[in-house]
């Protein structure tokens, strides 16, 4: 498994609870190593408590849970949700056998929407997923970007990019995998 600097890790049928997991420098090897945090720390409480509050689910509802997610773990999540765990932050949106993804990013006008048009009519089975900010959405009309299929998230940035392995993560922890991206 690859070095996280946060994590909880539920394996399936070993552990009854997931446990939390960070990373500290071993004095005696100068490497970090994993140090488990008991569930009874209030580190551990409070941290559960902020996904409650914030997300209505707690850990227990994850394979994997990432606390402090670094670029390097956006391929370990992806791999591991596809060999069926629950993972958090989790994987929103990904190429898949019915067709490619493609993603917006930034102000949204005219140009984007007429490449987003030529897309529809040339590629069969496209994904198309627009994140911008609300006034250049509002301008443009959402019912155009609606008429084309597109997912739209507005108000949010990327937080993350693995550009190599194409995903980037938003500010609210979607972890979105594409084909192809746009930046306006």
């Amino acid at each position: 498994m690859k070095r996280v600097s946060s994590l909880i890790v539920r394996a399936s049928g070993l552990l009854a609870s997931p446990v939390f997991v960070s990373w500290k420098q071993d004095p005696a090897t100068q490497c970090e190593a994993p140090t488990a945090v008991p569930p009874q720390t209030s580190t551990f409480k409070q941290h559960i408590s902020s996904i409650q509050e914030n997300y209505g689910h707690t850990a227990d509802d994850f394979d994997i849970y990432i606390t402090s997610v670094k670029k390097k773990d956006l391929k370990f999540l992806f791999r591991a949700y596809q060999e069926g765990l629950d993972v958090w932050p989790w994987i929103w949106t990904q190429p898949n056998e019915s067709g490619p993804h493609h993603v917006f990013v930034g102000k949204i006008d005219e140009r984007q929407l007429e490449e987003i048009k030529k897309l529809k009519e040339s590629v069969l089975n496209i994904n198309i997923l627009v994140i911008s900010d609300s006034e250049s959405v509002q301008k443009l009309g959402i019912d155009r970007l609606y008429e084309l299929e597109c997912g739209i998230v507005l108000d949010t940035q990327i937080e993350l990019a693995d550009l190599e392995n194409r995903m980037i993560m938003l500010e609210d922890e979607r972890i979105i995998c594409f084909t192809k991206m746009y930046v306006n």
